[in-house]
């Protein structure tokens, strides 16, 4: 009798054992969902943004990010998405070791500016001077520049010069730093960032830079430079490269224009973009020898 006792109530502990295991709730489903830190985002055409996604990824896990409509607004390797053309796309985004998918809806809009050339939206911010460039930098000013007449020449600056002017604008919306870059010069070019400047180790002409600048993008990730404090990334589809100063844990971003955008009185020249007043952060400058 006592055995069978014991039978009874061995049964029945495994009985409701098994109904407690099975009443857990599935907690890790849910928190191995793909989350994104935006679920919806208006922007312009040409704009730009970052998606992130929220929680812990692996280092090791493969992110596949993709837009349903490509001509609308595109995304790269690293999530950044760019208006492309007027509409509404989803984008997508799917983890290796996570379960389903995240969405983020993106409606672009067209630009209000009442211009579609970026010449003629472009105006002065500033009347003061911008601060004093390196020593070894001989920028021509616009002060510079002879009177207009009725029918201008186009100027061909000297080809040991590499900035011609630079200035602030406006443009789109935003006030930029605008480097006027002749692309007949040929030579060593330093980049200077918050007092610290880096060499290019090769020569390298005005209009290679700005071709670099234009089409080159990182599709694996961030290239550091030797000392370890600049990183820069740029997306296929990025419109802007990313240069973060890593000491001062600052961003900046700027693009590069192979036409004379800013100022077609200059022959042989392209413009570089920083979004911004960088004139006492960010310059371009020639190295003599």
């Amino acid at each position: 009798m006592n055995i069978g006792k014991k039978l009874l109530c061995g049964t029945i502990t495994l009985c409701l054992l098994g109904q407690s295991l099975s009443g857990i709730p599935t907690v890790s489903a849910k928190t191995n969902a793909v989350k994104l830190n935006v679920a919806q985002k208006t922007i312009t055409v040409g704009k730009s943004f970052s998606l992130k996604l929220k929680g812990n990824v692996s280092s090791k896990a493969v992110v596949t990010w993709k837009s349903s409509n490509k001509k609308i607004a595109v995304v790269s390797k690293n999530g950044r998405v760019t208006g492309k053309k007027a509409g509404k796309a989803k984008i997508t985004v799917t983890v290796s070791g996570k379960k389903g998918k995240a969405v983020c809806k993106v409606t672009v809009q067209k630009k209000k500016s009442s211009s579609a050339k970026p010449a003629q939206t472009q105006t002065p911010v500033s009347a003061s001077p911008a601060p004093a460039s390196p020593t070894n930098t001989s920028p021509v000013t616009d002060t510079q520049a002879p009177s207009a007449s009725p029918s201008p020449s186009l100027k061909t600056a000297d080809p040991s010069v590499l900035v011609v002017s630079e200035r602030l604008i406006e443009l789109d919306g935003e006030i930029m730093t605008a480097y006027l870059i002749n692309k007949n010069y040929s030579g060593n070019i330093s980049v200077s960032l918050n007092g610290k400047t880096y060499t290019h180790s090769d020569k390298i002409g005005g209009k290679d830079l700005l071709v670099m600048l234009a089409l080159t993008y990182t599709p694996n990730g961030p290239k550091m430079n030797h000392e370890g404090t600049i990183s820069l990334y740029c997306g296929e589809n990025d419109e802007y490269w990313t240069v973060k100063d890593l000491e001062l844990n600052k961003e900046y971003y700027l693009k590069a224009e192979r036409t004379n955008t800013l100022d077609p009185s200059w022959a042989d020249c392209g413009v570089i973009y920083v979004k911004g007043d960088v004139r006492s952060e960010v310059g371009f400058q020639t190295i003599t020898q």
